[in-house]
């Protein structure tokens, strides 16, 4: 699963904390970082949920098109803006894909 890269990048870019780390997978209480990350959970962190059902590349290709859809609309200059997509394993095996 990407997850764990993207917490570790994160964490060197400052957005979160050792502790935060070291409570990966730990998340009674609710301080935990889930191994499936949801905006829901980190809103500050995620836009767009990463489970394992191939949501994260299909969401970074629409986040993509849509910037496109606003440039040649000329409602926003998306000419400096960069959609990324972490995948791992989890996401990379599903059909969605």
């Amino acid at each position: 699963h990407a997850s764990p890269g993207i917490y570790a990048r994160a964490f060197l870019d400052g957005r979160l904390t050792e502790q935060h780390l070291d409570n990966f997978r730990q998340e009674s209480g609710g301080e935990g970082l889930p191994s499936y990350p949801h905006p829901r959970r980190l809103p500050w962190l995620w836009e767009f949920p990463t489970v394992s059902m191939g949501l994260g590349p299909l969401s970074a290709i629409y986040q993509a098109r849509f910037n496109r859809y606003l440039a040649n609309r000329n409602i926003k200059d998306t000419a400096n803006s960069h959609v990324w997509a972490f995948l791992g394993d989890g996401e990379m095996d599903e059909p969605e894909s």
